[in-house]
């Protein structure tokens, strides 16, 4: 796919944001741009296909507004009409590196950025994910009174973000410890199943970066009585 005229939709796709109904149709005489506001200056002379006017503007909306995503993307657009392929990069990188995941700017920095071979940064969030000192632990014991010596009961650990994004999965005995190692900072859910039987159910916790965190699965956060399991499953 051809970089700039990728790149040229991207700046399209920013001007139906930000233009409004002055964008001057083809044939048309232009409108003038609106005073002293470059962000719908900028997006108005990328419209006409001013992209050097454009890219003038962007700066200037950028000192205004430094850590604006949306801005940045949009001077990497018109900086790839203007053949300015280095400093494109810069601001596409800049985008991935700090634009929150799932943004349509970031998505089409990204794209660029294979396109053109140039690669992408590391986000912050994968920063934080590769390294340890920002990763917790979470640990704790499995205890139940009265269980048979003779008896042992296997015990699946979940560790699920609380909004659903991420899970591990850990598996242990009652009457004996569990781990879960490389948790980003966060709130968690943890449920303890034995077989089918779900004997703790979405525990709320949450994980600190760099320092364990402690949760015990005992009877007194359990989803069931003490004298539903697991004795009566042992005497079966």
């Amino acid at each position: 796919m051809n970089l700039r005229w990728t790149a040229a939709v991207a700046v399209l796709v920013v001007c139906a944001s930000g233009c409004d109904s002055r964008t001057p149709k083809a044939g048309l005489p232009a409108a003038p741009v609106a005073a002293d506001s470059p962000r719908e200056d900028a997006a108005l002379l990328a419209a006409r296909g001013d992209h050097a006017g454009a890219e003038a503007k962007y700066r200037a909306a950028l000192e205004r507004e430094p850590e604006d995503v949306e801005l940045h993307f949009g001077r990497g657009s018109v900086l790839t009409q203007l053949d300015r392929r280095d400093e494109a990069i810069e601001e596409f990188r800049w985008v991935v590196a700090h634009g929150r995941a799932g943004r349509p700017e970031v998505d089409g920095a990204r794209r660029w950025l294979a396109e053109a071979g140039a690669g992408a940064p590391v986000t912050a969030v994968e920063k934080a994910a590769a390294d340890p000192e920002n990763l917790g632990r979470l640990a704790g014991k499995l205890t139940w009174p009265d269980v048979p010596a003779a008896k042992t009961f296997g015990i699946r650990v979940v560790v699920e973000r609380a909004d659903g994004s991420d899970r591990k999965i850990v598996r242990s005995k009652l009457n004996d410890t569990y781990a879960v190692d490389g948790l980003p900072d966060g709130a968690y859910k943890v449920t303890g199943l034995a077989g089918p039987i779900r004997v703790w159910s979405d525990l709320p916790i949450t994980v600190s970066a760099g320092r364990p965190t402690t949760l015990d699965l005992t009877p007194a956060n359990a989803s069931v009585s003490p004298t539903d399991f697991p004795v009566r499953t042992a005497s079966k």
